[in-house]
Order: structure tokens, then sequence, then C-alpha cells
């Protein structure tokens, strides 16, 4: 069993910003031109997968190398979302100016990096106390 601390709320912090990401603006391609995400149907569908994974895996903490694993698998399809944003963001003949939600997926993915550190220090302290017994 794991303590299951702080990990928790990076988790749920990745899947608010996903979330959020997959409804806003992606940027301007000039003053009468915005692009938004849900216009993209695979960029939206690739960002929601991300925040329902990141979700499923906050409740996969009786297992914790499912819960990394779900987690890592969320980390690449949050970069996934990101090259994807980028590819449609600058696909025409004018790069466009992104908007500030464009952050979220980059927040998303160091909240991830830090869960993960979290659910490895855990597995170390269970590992430690067992060792102990």
């Amino acid at each position: 069993m794991m303590i299951q601390r702080i990990q928790s709320l990076y988790l749920l912090a990745a899947a608010i910003l996903m979330g959020y990401f997959s409804q806003a603006k992606l940027g301007d391609i000039s003053e009468n031109i915005s692009i938004n995400i849900p216009d993209n149907t695979v960029l939206m569908i690739v960002t929601i997968l991300a925040a329902v994974l990141f979700f499923i895996s906050i409740f996969l903490f009786k297992n914790p190398k499912k819960q990394k694993s779900a987690v890592y698998a969320s980390m690449v399809i949050t970069l996934a979302s990101i090259i994807t944003g980028a590819i449609i963001l600058c696909s025409g003949e004018v790069c466009g100016t992104p908007a500030v939600a464009c952050s979220c997926p980059v927040i998303a993915f160091i909240a991830a990096m830090l869960a993960v550190k979290g659910i490895k220090r855990d597995e170390k302290i269970i590992r430690d106390s067992e060792r102990i017994r």
C-alpha cells in the first residue's frame, strides 16, 4: 500500500490543466482569426485522453508500477498534444501567436514529473520499512 501524499495533488492539477486546455483557445493567427482547440478534433481528443489518464492514475495508488506506467503514458500524450498544438499553430504561411493557455500542457508535464518523483519516493519508503521488519 502506498502512502500517496503529494503526487495525488500533482496528478489532479495535471488533469485539470489538460481538461482546461482541451477547451481553450490555442492562439491567434491575425487580429480577426483565432484557433480554438475544440475546432481541431485531433488535438481535442489527445488533450482529453491525457486528462482522463492523469485522473485515472490518481486511483491506481495500490499498484505503483501501474500508476507510474499510466503517468508515463499520460506524459507521452501530453508531449504529443504540445507538438500537435505547435504544428497546428504554425501550419499556415504565418506562424500564429500562442495564447496563455498554451502553457497548460507544459505545466501539466512538470506536475507529472513531480508526481513520478513522489511515487518513487513513496516506493523507497515502503521498501525501507519492509526491510526493517
